[in-house]
C-alpha cells in the first residue's frame, strides 16, 4: 500500500508546498490545468509555505525564551533558598515574617501521596520526545525509559517542571519503539506510585 506524497509533519511539508509551488508551471498546461488554476496552486503553495515558516521560527524563538526563563528561574531561586535558609537561622526570625515573605511551606500528606501516582503524555517532535506530566501534589517526577521489549527501566531525568524534551540520539540510527514511565517526587525521595507507560516511535 502506497503513503500518502503529503508529508505529515510541517517542516517537510513546508519544503514539500515550496517545491510544488516552484515547479508546477513547468508541467501544468502540458497536463490539462489552465493558466489561472497554476497561478492559484503557486499562490497557495507560496502562503501556506510562508506561513508555517513563520510559525516554525515562532516555536524556536519561544523555545530559546522558555530555556532562558528556566536558566534565570532555577537560579533565582538557588539565590533565594539560601537567603531563606539564613533568614529562619537567625534570632530575630519569626513565624510571622515567614507568612509575610512566603517561606514557610504547607505540609503534605504524604500518606496520600503514596497512593497516587504523575500522568504523561509524550508528542514526538524533530529531533526529540517531549513528556509533558502532571505534579498533582509532588514536587517533582523522576522520568524512565526503556526501548520496547527490554525489561530494565533507566533513569532518564528528574524534572520539577513539565515539559521535559528527551533529546537522545538514536541508538543505531534506525527508528526505534521508546518506552517512558515517571515516578512522583517529595523532595529527594519517590513517594508516588509508578505512573501508567505510555510508547511512542521515535525515528529521531
Amino acid at each position: 500500500m502506497a503513503t500518502d506524497y503529503i508529508p505529515r509533519s510541517e517542516p517537510q511539508l513546508a519544503i514539500w508546498f515550496t517545491n510544488y509551488g516552484k515547479k508546477i508551471s513547468n508541467y501544468g498546461q502540458s497536463l490539462g490545468l489552465t493558466a489561472e488554476e497554476i497561478k492559484l496552486a503557486e499562490t497557495r503553495c507560496n502562503e501556506t509555505s510562508a506561513k508555517i515558516t513563520e510559525i516554525e521560527q515562532k516555536k524556536t524563538e519561544v523555545q530559546q525564551i522558555i530555556a532562558v526563563k528556566d536558566d534565570l528561574k532555577s537560579d533565582a531561586l538557588a539565590v533565594i533558598r539560601g537567603f531563606v535558609t539564613r533568614i529562619k537561622a537567625h534570632t530575630a526570625y519569626t513565624e510571622a515574617i515567614g507568612l509575610d515573605l512566603g517561606i514557610i511551606g504547607t505540609t503534605v500528606d504524604t500518606t496520600v501521596l503514596k497512593g497516587s501516582k504523575t500522568t504523561l503524555k509524550a508528542e514526538v517532535l524533530p529531533g526529540r520526545v517531549r513528556i509533558s506530566f502532571v505534579k498533582k501534589s509532588f514536587s517533582g517526577v523522576n522520568i524512565y525509559t526503556r526501548l520496547v521489549g527490554t525489561a530494565q527501566w533507566e533513569f532518564l531525568a528528574r524534572d520539577n517542571h513539565s515539559p521535559y524534551d528527551d533529546e537522545r540520539p538514536l541508538t543505531n540510527g534506525q527508528p526505534e519503539k521508546r518506552e517512558y514511565m515517571a515516578i512522583g517526587l517529595l523532595g529527594d525521595d519517590e513517594v508516588g506510585m509508578p505512573s501508567d507507560i505510555i510508547s511512542v516511535v521515535f525515528g529521531g
